[in-house]
């Protein structure tokens, strides 16, 4: 969801208001451009990138220069400074340096927003600094006031990585001498990946015998039929919670394949890529095809999917502030998971895809196959040998040993 997103007609356009230092100069308080669609998915991808055009428009009047900027949406109006009102020049800034590197590098959408949030954030905790002058002391003070705002070390040492990469990008371009971030860190990452731990049995069994599974409960909160089916899809796939919630009904698709006796077969796959329309993934290796399970087929999956019309296999998910489709979605799911009695905070959603890989080497699946399912990148040069998408048969083969020992089906969909 773009906050500054407004809709004037059939047709949306981005609304800001101009800050107090600028309205000299700019000759107005607000500023309105539209963003050339009727689409809101556009619209809100439209908005996310001409906010930060604006922001470097206007980093670069404070500056007295033209920005390097990123390329005009159409039908946007012009801001036309007034020569003879522009701020003395101060040097390149951190959102000039954003807007080079958006516009050159090509990011997704939502990266573009991330990274504009922590410039932002280390404008408010450090200052304004201009980039030539920024030194180490200012992104340790950054690694400070983070930690002191009540940020987590490994969220610290990812926006500290984002601002990382605007400095590097800076330095290779020759707009400063070196990058100051270098080796600025809190800990050894290393220790991130014990904060999350595969959902036990116990967990399991509450999750699914919940009132969404026993009663049809579909709480606002969770999205209609999400509800139901994104924990099911989590277990039986490992996706991650954005590539479920980014899925289209056209994703569930039967796909030909030949298995190990060379003999035609077909299976019901699920498709995770970034073609469609606001489709993103995190990595190449995370475009893959998962075989559907049986016990998904048999609560009624393909069916439900069949029944969807329109752009989201999941249309009732709402985005949340950073435009992420699932982002709600997994607000809800922590609360719920609570209420539920599972109290151990290193079990959430994702926790779903570490139980796949842990059940997956139970089953004596190996870990090249379990990668391919959960898209995983190994650092193997052989493996990358070969076709874009990985084999079916031996992901089919897979799915049909994968279990999860001791866990009862919940009652079939029914809308």
């Amino acid at each position: 969801m773009c906050t500054h997103l407004i809709r004037r007609g059939a047709r949306y356009s981005i609304r800001r208001r101009v800050p107090s230092d600028l309205i000299a100069v700019i000759g107005k308080h607000e500023l309105v451009r539209a963003l050339g669609t009727a689409d809101r998915s556009e619209a809100v991808r439209r908005c996310r990138l001409e906010g930060v055009r604006i922001d470097a428009e206007w980093s670069a009047l404070r500056a007295g220069t033209p920005q390097p900027g990123l390329p005009d949406l159409p039908h946007t109006e012009t801001i036309v400074p007034q020569p003879h009102k522009q701020p003395a020049r101060t040097g390149r800034s951190l959102s000039e340096v954003l807007a080079a590197w958006a516009k050159e590098r090509q990011p997704q959408p939502r990266t573009v927003t991330t990274v504009t949030k922590v410039v932002n954030r280390f404008r408010q905790m450090v200052g304004n600094i201009p980039l030539a002058t920024i030194e180490r002391k200012h992104v340790v003070a950054f690694k400070n006031a983070l930690i002191e705002s009540g940020q987590t070390a490994v969220n610290t040492d990812k926006q500290l990585v984002m601002l990382r990469t605007l400095l590097a990008y800076a330095a290779n371009q020759g707009w400063m001498s070196v990058d100051p971030s270098k080796g600025v860190r809190v800990g050894e990452r290393r220790n991130a990946k014990a904060v999350r731990l595969p959902f036990d049995l116990p967990a399991l069994k509450r999750i699914f015998s919940s009132q969404v599974y026993t009663e049809g409960h579909r709480p606002a909160g969770g999205g209609g039929a999400a509800t139901y089916w994104m924990p099911l899809l989590a277990l039986y796939t490992g996706a991650r919670l954005e590539e479920l919630a980014q899925l289209r009904p056209e994703d569930v698709q039967q796909s030909a394949y030949v298995d190990a006796s060379g003999v035609q077969q077909s299976a019901w796959i699920l498709r995770i890529s970034d073609i469609g329309e606001g489709q993103e993934v995190k990595t190449a290796a995370s475009r893959r095809r998962v075989p559907i399970h049986a016990d998904l087929i048999s609560l009624g999956f393909i069916e439900y999917a069949q029944s969807v019309r329109g752009a989201r296999l999941f249309p009732l998910l709402k985005m949340d502030s950073d435009g992420r489709e699932g982002g709600l979605f997994g607000k809800w799911f922590g609360k719920q998971i609570r209420k539920l009695g599972i109290s151990d905070r290193r079990m959430v959603f994702h926790s779903f895809r570490h139980l796949l890989k842990h059940a997956m080497r139970e089953c004596g699946i190996s870990e090249e196959v379990s990668d391919a399912i959960t898209g995983h990148t190994s650092g193997s040069v052989g493996r990358r040998y070969g076709a874009t998408l990985y084999p079916l048969a031996p992901l089919v083969d897979a799915m049909q040993r994968y279990r999860v020992h001791g866990l009862v089906l919940p009652e079939r969909w029914r809308a």
